[in-house]
């Protein structure tokens, strides 16, 4: 909101391509590609963030980049009307939605989802789906971001789960900030036993993630955390990793129809990858991109 006003954020389509419009921000959005149109509205929530803040990360994304994935994703979210349910679709940018080497997947959002049963009376000031889809359309890359909880306090971008996933991604000689991130389950829990819907949504997400994989065509699946919580049927050889007794792993997993070569690693929250190089060899190694 910009004094009492919703803002809406518009794209137009030049030579095949959604495109940015300068001019957008207007209290009405415009109708430049009619049913193809898919309008960014971002609502400040909780001083979180503002137009403003979009515009300026908007301005460090390239100014043409081809959002058909994402438009599908929308429409998808849309009519299983998930739009306003509470989680994040990408951590990542809309431009990671190419051809690269990784396709990280998380388990799903922490928190609480939004409704009357919540148990976080914060609920309602998390980012929704649509949220989501506007800060990754305009630039944002969650691993940027305030991680702070209830507990604690971290700079932006420097809570342990960012700073393990940017180290590893120095270790495969990658930018994090060009590798495609996601959540297997796209709405928020704390944990899976108490999230509201978790296998309806599985299967809403997995929609969208094979969207998403068909723009990415990745080399390998990047899993972090138990695959057996969304049932993915692996083929992996596993070692200890020296901490508890985790393990990690390289090797296939089926997932939206396909089998693709996958490398896992626990959570990253609470699985530091700088004291287990052994580990990261194993699980990593066979990419032919670990630089350790």
């Amino acid at each position: 909101m910009e004094g009492g006003r919703e803002i809406l954020f518009s794209f137009k389509e030049v030579d095949g391509v959604l495109v940015f419009d300068e001019e957008s921000g207007r209290d009405e959005g415009s109708n430049f590609i009619e049913e193809d149109e898919m309008v960014c509205r971002t609502l400040d929530r909780g001083g979180r963030r503002t137009n403003s803040m979009l515009r300026k990360e908007s301005a460090k994304m390239p100014k043409e980049i081809p959002l058909r994935a994402l438009d599908a994703a929308y429409r998808v979210l849309d009519e299983e009307r998930m739009l306003e349910r509470s989680g994040s679709v990408l951590s990542s940018a809309e431009a990671t939605l190419r051809k690269g080497s990784f396709y990280f997947l998380g388990l799903n959002p922490g928190g609480h989802d939004i409704g009357p049963d919540s148990r976080d009376a914060r609920a309602q000031d998390y980012p929704t789906l649509a949220d989501s889809l506007a800060a990754s359309r305009l630039g944002y890359n969650a691993f940027d971001q305030d991680w702070s909880t209830s507990s604690r306090s971290f700079e932006p971008g420097q809570s342990p789960m960012q700073k393990n996933f940017k180290f590893i991604c120095r270790a495969l000689g990658l930018c994090y900030s060009e590798v495609c991130a996601s959540n297997f389950v796209f709405t928020r829990s704390t944990r899976v036993k108490d999230h509201r819907a978790w296998e309806a949504d599985l299967k809403v997400s997995e929609r969208v993630h094979a969207i998403f994989l068909d723009a990415v065509q990745p080399d390998f699946l990047w899993i972090q955390g138990n695959p057996d919580t969304v049932g993915l049927k692996t083929q992996m050889d596993w070692v200890p990793t020296e901490h508890h007794n985790w393990t990690i792993g390289h090797g296939t997993a089926e997932f939206c129809g396909k089998t693709w070569r996958a490398c896992h690693t626990p959570h990253l929250s609470l699985w530091h990858p700088q004291n287990n190089e052994k580990a990261l060899k194993h699980s990593f190694g066979p990419t032919g991109l670990l630089k350790l």
